[in-house]
């Protein structure tokens, strides 16, 4: 057997063990040969299960977001929508950017929805430099 047979055949029995392990295969054998059942119906509810906690780990940091960005609270309903849609792995850095571009705006008559903040992509935007903020200090829970 080639080398890189052999290298898929590891990867093919390393992900076998991974669905058996988390209890989404059952066997059965069949005369000389095994028969291999898939759960298909426990798989998309442990996916469900996950995509339900992720999406409340997210609103509630949309929540925290929505306290400190704005006095005015303008907008929440496509503020959030976009939020949403944010890449988990920015989520951490989008918010302390938002909180410190809020607290940058000394007249916040001025200061842009938070939907118009998000939907143009501000954090991208050079960094304003503003005494006492961290990344650090804008984690989320």
């Amino acid at each position: 057997m080639s080398k890189e047979r052999l290298d898929v055949l590891k990867e093919w029995m390393k992900n076998l063990k991974f669905y058996n392990d988390q209890g989404y295969l059952s066997f059965t054998r069949e005369g000389d040969s095994w028969e291999v059942h898939i759960d298909e119906h426990k798989i998309k509810k442990d996916y469900d299960s996950y995509n339900t906690a992720s999406k409340k780990a997210k609103e509630s940091q949309f929540e925290q977001l929505w306290k400190m960005y704005d006095p005015f609270k303008r907008g929440k309903f496509m503020a959030k929508k976009r939020f949403m849609d944010l890449p988990d792995d920015k989520i951490e850095y989008i918010v302390y950017r938002a909180v410190a571009f809020s607290d940058s705006v000394e007249d916040k008559r001025y200061l842009p929805h938070l939907s118009t903040w998000l939907n143009q992509r501000r954090w991208e935007d050079e960094e304003v430099e503003v005494e006492g903020h961290n990344v650090e200090q804008y984690k989320c829970d």
